[in-house]
Formats: structure tokens, sequence, C-alpha cells
């Protein structure tokens, strides 16, 4: 599965909430590992703008060390910036 997005910012809007990881594609579906959570945005761009999801795994372990989450969403439930972000 290819990574689209190493280091990838978005803003989670259902928490109003900023998720930082790593991003990748496969068919249309986005599947985001999670490795920091926070109210203000993180230095840099903003890569995707969640809207919802289908499944997000080990929600509860963000911001636990050594524990990471994954989240899958589809195209619809998600805005893609490109590597550039906004």
């Amino acid at each position: 599965m290819p990574c689209i997005k190493t280091g990838f910012q978005a803003y989670l809007e259902p928490h109003s909430v900023f998720v930082r990881g790593d991003a990748y594609e496969l068919y249309g579906v986005y599947y985001f590992r999670i490795c920091f959570i926070q109210r203000g945005p993180f230095i840099g761009k903003i890569h995707f703008h969640i809207r919802d999801w289908e499944n997000w795994f080990d929600e509860q372990g963000i911001g636990v060390v050594g524990k990471n989450s994954t989240m899958i969403c589809s195209a619809e439930q998600c805005s893609y910036h490109g590597p550039e972000g906004v």
C-alpha cells in the first residue's frame, strides 16, 4: 500500500482536534496511522480534513507512549489537500 504523506496533519472535525501520522491510500480508501492528537494545530500545513470515518482502531490509545491507532476513511468522508497541504 503506497504511503501518500509521511507526517500528515489533519483536522478531525467531529472532535475539533488535530491529528498527525502517516497516510496511505488504496483504491480510493484512506488509511491513517495516527501517532499524535492535540487541540491546536501542529506546526506546518493541513493535509486532510476528516469529517467522518468507517473505523478507528485503538482510538483511546492515542497519547500513550508507543501506542498508535489506525483510522479508515472513504474519499467521501475526508478531503485531501495534497502533499503540500493548505
